[in-house]
């Protein structure tokens, strides 16, 4: 603590006073799900960040698709062959969307929480996904009456559906290991891409939070196209369960 002295001639000159000094306020802690600490224009940077990755994810299905049929000679991927592949793309894919959470954050000086990952409530956040994946059972029960009753007013749907039934039999081996090796990195690459990283950018952006989870919820399910027609509002509502419990 600083002293000085005071030039008053109703104190005596050998009394010392106190002079106060200013103590350090510590920062607030950030709010989760905002991402305050980081400007717009690193938010339209991250934006763009998250446009490469899918990019990124998109070269890797065409490579591994390419590397299969120049491996079989040309012949038409058989089922037993096309969930392990599968299952290889959406590895590399959780990879590939983990390391670039981790260096964003690290290089933004973030924490994780601030992207809505808390090591510290285990047992919040488990309780939290288990009422998304109820949210998202749901969501397939109205998707999949509104699928039948569109199929029923278009008959020319039929054949989409017929498509996307396929599909979805390809991807479940009737193996419960299976299941979870393929749904595991699904779920960890659409979570960090779609919810923790461009649903938070178009927040920081401006966006409401009612709009910024209808846009990230609407680019989510249109980057399901090659799946059929069908499959998107199948997917929007699927994605706007999980945005709302994000």
């Amino acid at each position: 603590m600083g002293q000085t002295r005071l030039p008053s001639t109703d104190l005596p000159p050998q009394v010392i006073v106190a002079r106060p000094i200013a103590m350090p306020v510590a920062a607030a802690p950030a709010r989760p799900l905002e991402l305050a600490t980081i400007s717009r224009p690193t938010a339209f940077l991250g934006l763009g960040l998250v446009i490469g990755l899918l990019a990124a994810m998109y070269a890797i299905s065409i490579v591994l698709g390419l590397g299969w049929h120049i491996a079989s000679g040309g012949t038409e991927l058989s089922s037993h062959a096309f969930g392990p592949l599968i299952a290889i793309d959406k590895w590399l894919n959780a990879a590939a969307a983990l390391v670039t959470l981790l260096l964003f954050a690290r290089y933004q000086r973030l924490h994780l929480r601030e992207f809505g990952i808390h090591a510290d409530q285990a047992r919040r956040q488990a309780a939290w996904a288990l009422a998304a994946l109820g949210g998202v059972y749901g969501a397939l029960i109205v998707s999949a009456i509104c699928t039948l009753a569109l199929v029923a007013l278009l008959p020319g749907l039929q054949d989409d559906l017929s498509g996307r039934l396929k599909l979805l039999s390809l991807l479940s081996s009737g193996r419960f290991v299976s299941t979870i090796v393929l749904l595991v990195p699904v779920a960890i690459h659409e979570e960090i891409i779609f919810r923790g990283l461009l649903l938070l950018f178009l927040h920081r952006l401006g966006c409401r939070w009612s709009l910024a989870v209808l846009l990230s919820t609407l680019v989510f399910a249109s980057l399901h196209v090659s799946q059929g027609w069908l499959a998107i509002p199948q997917v929007f509502m699927v994605g706007l369960a999980l945005s709302l419990f994000f």
